[in-house]
């Protein structure tokens, strides 16, 4: 959901892009049932400093039968090692039912390969229109270029 590094940050001095796939976990604080969907989120990063960038992204969730929500978020995030990052940031989205909604996130990630990271977000959500809160936990795979 919010893969916010495209990229490893260490050492990386220019702009890059950046497209996220994988899945969307939300656990209701109400107790009811756990919603499951897919996300494709696109990012743009723009160095800060050499262990520090600034994160844009767009996307979109699909879940439930016909559930399609177009999802925004900015955030900060930081370098730990060349292959190790950390990034937090806020997210909104608009569901195709009407209802829209925030969340904040934080998010580990973890290079694999040569422009290829593991991501996993948790946080929480928030639907302004029903009032209530969920958990979030997102697993996605990111490629940069």
């Amino acid at each position: 959901m919010f893969s916010i590094m495209a990229a490893s940050i260490v050492g990386v001095a220019t702009p890059s892009f950046g497209v996220a796939v994988g899945e969307n976990y939300m656990i209701p604080l109400d107790g009811k049932a756990i919603q499951m969907g897919s996300v494709v989120m696109g990012s743009a990063k723009v160095p800060v400093n050499s262990n520090m960038a600034f994160v844009i992204q767009t996307g979109i969730l699909h879940s439930a039968p016909t559930m399609v929500s177009p999802r925004v978020g900015a955030g900060i995030g930081i370098g730990i090692s060349k292959d190790i990052s950390i990034s937090a940031g806020v997210s909104y989205q608009y569901n195709s039912n009407g209802t829209h909604s925030g969340a904040l996130l934080v998010t580990p990630s973890i290079g694999i390969a040569n422009n290829t990271r593991l991501n996993l977000s948790t946080g929480v959500t928030h639907n302004f229109n029903a009032n209530n809160q969920a958990l979030i936990v997102s697993p996605t795979i990111s490629f940069s270029f």
